[in-house]
């Protein structure tokens, strides 16, 4: 169970309902209400079913979640985003906050630049330890006429225990096709590169 369900919310009630089948034993259903006029802040309750086998006995977490997004600095030149997740899982005792900034910077008529990061923070309950999860920064820089890009990526293991660079290489074809390719654990022997591409196409 996600301590941080993607939801949706019901026009003008700002109630939030979102059931979902995950597989053939297990279901969920996030419950919550957005705030009044400020859509931008919600909260809630998520529930699962579980079972291992058809027929079994049946698990019933709970989990609670609670969503900030501020997108104050949507200026001509630069867009910022920042968004705040908490969660707790009743069944775990794992508690988690999620921090995450996206800024977009029109550097010149030609080049934009992109910094993205993402931190979490686990507190586990029965092991009375508080410790990063997650850990996340990217920057990109992108050439507007052309389609290209360049991206350095820093991610960590959970503790911060090692750090894991990547180098990204972009090229959009038009609206609909880009390709990527990666070099990751580019400070060890073995780095690692992929090739990757994506169509898109929406009616």
């Amino acid at each position: 169970m996600s301590l941080h369900p993607t939801v949706g919310v019901a026009e003008d009630s700002g109630l939030i309902w979102k059931p979902s089948k995950l597989s053939n034993t297990s279901y969920e259903a996030s419950i919550g209400l957005a705030a009044p006029d400020w859509t931008d802040v919600s909260g809630g309750v998520q529930i699962g079913l579980e079972s291992e086998t058809p027929g079994g006995r049946v698990r019933a977490p709970v989990a609670f979640w609670a969503r900030i997004v501020d997108q104050s600095s949507n200026l001509a030149a630069i867009r910022a985003a920042r968004e705040v997740n908490f969660g707790y899982a009743t069944e775990t005792g794992v508690a988690d906050v999620a921090m995450s900034q996206q800024v977009k910077q029109i550097l010149t008529d030609s080049l934009d630049i992109e910094v993205r990061r993402h931190l979490t923070l686990q507190y586990d309950r029965n092991g009375n330890q508080v410790d990063f999860s997650d850990l996340e920064q990217s920057l990109k820089l992108t050439h507007v006429p052309s389609g290209a890009a360049f991206g350095l990526q820093v991610s960590a293991e959970p503790g911060l225990r090692k750090l894991r660079p990547a180098v990204t290489l972009e090229k959009r074809f038009s609206s609909h096709l880009k390709v990527v390719g990666t070099l990751s654990n580019i400070t060890t022997t073995q780095p690692n590169a992929a090739v990757r591409g994506r169509y898109s196409i929406r009616w």
